[in-house]
This record gives C-alpha cells, sequence and structure tokens, in this order.
C-alpha cells in the first residue's frame, strides 16, 4: 500500500514537472553590456519566418534597475539587409507585473558597434544551424 501510494506521488511529481518545463524558456547568456545588463536570448524563439527574416525573444536584465527589473523584446531580423525591427516589448518591475511598452517598431539599420551587432552576429548563425535539414 505504501509503496503503491509513492508510486502515485512520484508519477504525479514527474508530470508535474513535465507540464511546468514545457512553459520554461531557454535563455541564452549572449553579452554584457558597459552598464552591466545582461543580454539575453531565448533559443525556443528562433525561428526563420521567411528566406533572411529571423525572429527571436530577448531579455536584458538591469544590474540597476531603476523602474524596471528586465526587458523582453520580440524582434525581427534580416540577416541579409542588416536591418531589425521591434515587434513588441514588455517591461517588467521589481513585482515582475508586465507593462507593454511599444508595438511594431520600423525597420532600422543595426548598428555595426553595438549590442544589437552581436544580437545580429548570434540569430543569423543559429538560424542557419537551427534551419539546416
Amino acid at each position: 500500500m505504501i509503496k503503491k501510494y509513492f508510486q502515485i506521488i512520484s508519477i504525479s511529481t514527474l508530470m508535474i514537472f513535465i507540464a511546468f518545463s514545457a512553459y520554461c524558456t531557454d535563455w541564452l547568456y549572449f553579452i554584457e553590456n558597459g552598464n552591466g545588463d545582461k543580454h539575453y536570448i531565448d533559443l525556443d524563439s528562433l525561428n526563420r519566418s521567411s528566406q533572411n527574416i529571423v525572429s527571436l525573444r530577448r531579455k536584458i536584465e538591469y544590474k540597476e534597475p531603476v523602474r524596471h527589473s528586465y526587458l523582453i523584446s520580440d524582434i525581427e531580423m534580416d540577416c541579409e539587409k542588416l536591418i531589425m525591427r521591434k515587434l513588441s516589448e514588455k517591461a517588467y518591475g521589481p513585482d515582475a507585473a508586465g507593462e507593454d511598452a511599444l508595438i511594431m517598431s520600423d525597420w532600422h539599420a543595426i548598428n555595426p558597434e553595438g549590442i544589437d551587432e552581436s544580437l545580429y552576429e548570434l540569430a543569423c548563425s543559429l538560424k542557419k544551424k537551427r534551419n539546416e535539414p
């Protein structure tokens, strides 16, 4: 009886863990800026939406949060034209409640000496590896 009870609890716990892990995000740290803010890319969000367009989700964790602890952006990048745009952006405060900050920006050139260039290099190289047959 105790053994059967233990098995039921173990299986239930495993099922809950599996269900919860489906909602987890696979964040990959890729760079820290001069202010100490850490930048991440969600590997599960990486997707090629057309021949040269890659979409992804980026998170910025602020070292010294003033109003927000972190920011999550959905971004599209054109790997051939070296341009990008934000599709949406959500800022999270200390209480983790999100507030929408932006919806669909215009395409703009990627700064060749900024964080976005590092994001571009990473996303476009990962896009090729993830979408190869």
